[in-house]
């Protein structure tokens, strides 16, 4: 079929395809624009051709985070979206059952009335901190 295939018969230091070993006594495809290199040898070759035999490139490294980054932040929008109806289903189920509380329960009144007592500081007879008690007699003088 037109195919280049590249063979190791198990060298000692073995062959490389595009920076990866190849597997020994395996044939493995060769597409134009491939690296080659035997061994430890520093040279590289590089395999040619007629260039509508080029594989199709892939997406570049921008591309590809972009595409990782909007799948990311579909599936973040798909969780805050399921969270949101969560929480919905959870309010309304509690309002049909009369469990929904407004903040008007018969101790409301008490607790505010709680709020209204003024606290003295010069009154207080709690236990403070030394720094605390350092400050207070600092105010006093």
């Amino acid at each position: 079929d037109g195919a280049a295939l590249v063979f190791d018969c198990g060298s000692t230091h073995q062959t490389f395809l595009n920076k990866r070993p190849l597997k020994p006594k395996v044939y493995a495809p060769v597409a134009v624009g491939d690296q080659l290199k035997f061994g430890q040898s520093t040279r590289i070759y590089i395999f040619t051709g007629p260039g509508d035999l080029m594989p199709a490139e892939g997406p570049s490294m921008k591309e590809r985070k972009e595409a990782a980054y909007k799948k990311a932040l579909a599936a973040k929008q798909e969780e805050d979206r399921f969270h949101q109806e969560q929480i919905a289903r959870a309010q309304m189920q509690a309002a049909l059952q009369g469990n929904v509380c407004w903040g008007q329960r018969e101790d409301a009144e008490a607790d505010a009335q709680a709020f209204n007592d003024d606290v003295d500081w010069r009154e207080f007879t709690g236990s403070l901190t030394e720094k605390q008690e350092k400050i207070r007699d600092k105010i006093r003088k």
